[in-house]
């Protein structure tokens, strides 16, 4: 009786969290992989996102992608996988916040170090060709540098936002 009651619950889990943590094992076997970036939306409070850089570095990181081989579709209906962003939050500051460092003398050293500090925040979600939607995760990219004026810290954020969505989404996953 208890077997069945752990079986019926892990069905029901797994039923209603139906996409998976990374399509790498699905699409890593396809000779290629047709995609389209439908939509990149600026939600954030103050509307600073290049919307249009935003979406061509995702499609830049998708091509780059080696063991998954990705074409661009030129047209909705031809894509397997419809990508949409929504970026949720963007921050520049020409003093990045303190991290939590270990002990004092680290956070004593960061706290010494002025650099410009990005992030952005963005919901991406991932439907397949029949709009069933197959991956969906609120991705986060920071940048900490020096001489990172605002105008150039949003073509940095967008190429690193690029690489942790697709690291998230399409890597393969390693067992521990």
């Amino acid at each position: 009786m208890k077997n069945n009651l752990f079986l019926i619950t892990a069905a029901l889990f797994l039923s209603t969290h139906a996409y998976a943590s990374t399509l790498y094992e699905s699409l890593s076997h396809q000779s290629s992989v047709p995609f389209i970036v439908e939509t990149v939306t600026d939600s954030s409070k103050d509307k600073k996102v290049d919307t249009t850089a935003l979406k061509a570095a995702v499609e830049k990181a998708l091509f780059e992608r080696k063991s998954i081989h990705f074409k661009q579709a030129t047209d909705s209906k031809d894509a397997h996988l419809k990508v949409s962003i929504d970026v949720k939050n963007y921050y520049w500051s020409d003093h990045d916040p303190v991290d939590m460092l270990m002990g004092v003398g680290g956070a004593a050293m960061d706290a010494a170090v002025i650099e410009d500090y990005a992030f952005m925040q963005a919901d991406v979600r991932i439907v397949d060709n029949k709009d069933k939607m197959i991956w969906s995760e609120s991705v986060t990219s920071t940048i900490t540098k020096k001489d990172m004026p605002a105008d150039k810290a949003i073509v940095l954020i967008n190429d690193d936002f690029a690489k942790s969505f697709v690291k998230s989404a399409f890597s393969k996953k390693r067992s521990a």
